[in-house]
């Protein structure tokens, strides 16, 4: 059984830190490990304008100043006191379109309009079925998913050993650091793990395996790993993991709604 210790080691989200972990103590005989499926989700959206990032900010600080203590709009909120938001006197949707009110401002709408042209949802990696899937930059529409081949010649997600007076959560950080150090950052969406699988089928080697969320950075491999692939959830079925129950496990974990239609597909390895 575990039990918490009572000095808090280090904090949670190490870059933004809410709750402190604490240790635990576990005297059983089971030799816990603990792994993390590293996912990059959807990012088909481009960079916005530096023009429009600015103009966004102004117009959420104009609404903020005006209308955070009630629903109205600013341009209703002021009327209700007999007051104009500028000094034309304007409604929101006519400030929306010429925030300052002069041509030039308008003028460099058009041109920016002109020469604007929505991100690309391909790579050139997507087109090309040969190329080995190493790359965060394809499948800008789905989400890849971190999977690595060991000595053993078998895919899976890494995993480590669970030290004594270390939780499950700590000893995810701490496998995390080792393997990516300050490089990469994400975001551990639970103190739970997502699923759990068992090595070699042996019950006295659980593997808890959480969901990690990446948000940027450059992922280092550890030189353990023979290999390494981004892949979508359709992909993880063309490969051969260390058995059926891992891939059926993250599978699972990885779930959006299709698995019934091709369920059929997981039963071999």
């Amino acid at each position: 059984m575990f039990r918490l210790t009572r000095r808090a080691l280090f904090l949670s989200q190490r870059d933004t830190p809410i709750i402190p972990q604490r240790g635990a103590w576990y005297n059983g005989k089971k030799a816990i490990h603990i792994g993390y499926l590293l996912c990059r989700m959807q990012s088909i959206r481009p960079d916005p304008h530096p023009m429009e990032q600015e103009m966004t900010y102004q117009l959420e600080q104009e609404y903020n100043r005006y209308a955070r203590h009630s629903e109205e709009s600013p341009s209703q909120y002021l009327k209700a006191r007999n007051v104009n938001l500028d000094q034309w006197g304007r409604e929101d949707s006519a400030i929306r379109k010429n925030f300052f009110n002069l041509e030039s401002y308008v003028d460099v709408h058009r041109t920016m309009l002109s020469t604007w042209s929505p991100g690309a949802l391909t790579t050139e990696a997507d087109h090309d079925p040969a190329r080995p899937r190493k790359t965060l930059a394809r499948a800008l529409s789905d989400n890849l998913f971190l999977i690595t081949k060991t000595k053993d010649q078998a895919w899976s997600v890494p995993y480590i050993q669970r030290k004594d007076g270390e939780s499950l959560r700590m000893t995810l950080e701490r496998l995390l650091y080792e393997h990516h150090g300050d490089a990469v950052q994400y975001y551990v969406c639970s103190n739970a793990p997502a699923g759990h699988h068992l090595l070699e089928g042996d019950k006295s080697k659980p593997v808890f395996v959480f969901h990690v969320n990446y948000i940027d950075g450059m992922p280092t491999m550890e030189p353990t790993f023979t290999d390494h692939a981004w892949v979508t959830r359709q992909e993880l079925l063309e490969y051969r993991f260390v058995d059926i129950e891992m891939k059926r496990l993250l599978y699972d974990i990885t779930m959006d709604g299709t698995g019934d239609a091709i369920e059929m597909k997981v039963e071999t390895n």
